[in-house]
């Protein structure tokens, strides 16, 4: 019986229950009973899956991110590492869905994930936060490097056009997070400086380094 519950197949249990007496009976009954809940483990793994994933997109959702964060900035302020954040909204996107359609506008959100999630390491924690934002969590990762991996999405977002929609370009907001400061504060500092690269023109990337003051504007170009 332990060893159903925890998820072992019982053994010789074919062998006992071709049997025509009572252990047979017995076996069959075991039997069925380890496939029920091998089948109930099976479905409550795919729900746990689900609830973590965002339906459309296929990313994770704000759910995990609240399940991983406090994890990954313990480790963070445990070990002495940076850890960064990346928060990017799409531009105009309220446009699209007004123009293209919803249908469109779900298309644009897929394409979009799959791009991001092509630029980042599989340590990095890449979510749909909702609607038309995301936002990245990478471990070990200072601002500077964080800019990088910014601009390399914003870049590929800017040139990789839609097949109905066109060009549909992003601003970012970076910031890496202070020894002991809480989740709430690190986001609301990213946040502003993704907010600022929205209003200084959109499709551009801003770091935030110093408490909550954004720096200028970052663009890097890649030399051949």
């Amino acid at each position: 019986q332990k060893s159903i519950v925890a998820g072992d197949t019982a053994p010789l249990l074919n062998t006992e229950a071709a049997r025509g007496d009572e252990i047979g009976l017995l076996a069959q009954g075991v039997a069925r009973l380890q496939e029920s809940m091998m089948e109930e483990r099976r479905l409550k793994n795919i729900n746990a899956d689900m609830a973590m994933t965002d339906r459309l997109t296929g990313l994770n959702n704000r759910q995990l991110l609240d399940r991983e964060i406090d994890g990954m900035m313990e480790l963070a302020d445990r070990y002495q590492e940076p850890v960064s954040m990346i928060i990017f909204d799409l531009d105009c996107f309220k446009t699209v869905n007004d123009k293209w359609g919803h249908p469109v506008g779900d298309a644009v959100l897929k394409r979009t994930a799959r791009l991001a999630s092509e630029q980042v390491r599989k340590s990095d924690l890449l979510i749909r936060f909702g609607g038309e934002e995301f936002l990245i969590v990478l471990p070990r990762t200072g601002v500077t490097a964080a800019v990088i991996t910014a601009e390399k999405i914003r870049t590929v977002l800017e040139n990789t056009p839609h097949p109905t929609a066109g060009v549909v370009t992003a601003s970012f907001g970076v910031a890496e997070r202070h020894r002991a400061e809480s989740f709430k504060n690190w986001y609301k500092r990213c946040d502003e400086t993704m907010y600022q690269a929205k209003q200084s023109g959109r499709n551009q990337v801003i770091a935030c380094t110093e408490d909550s003051l954004p720096v200028a504007s970052v663009h890097v170009e890649w030399l051949p």
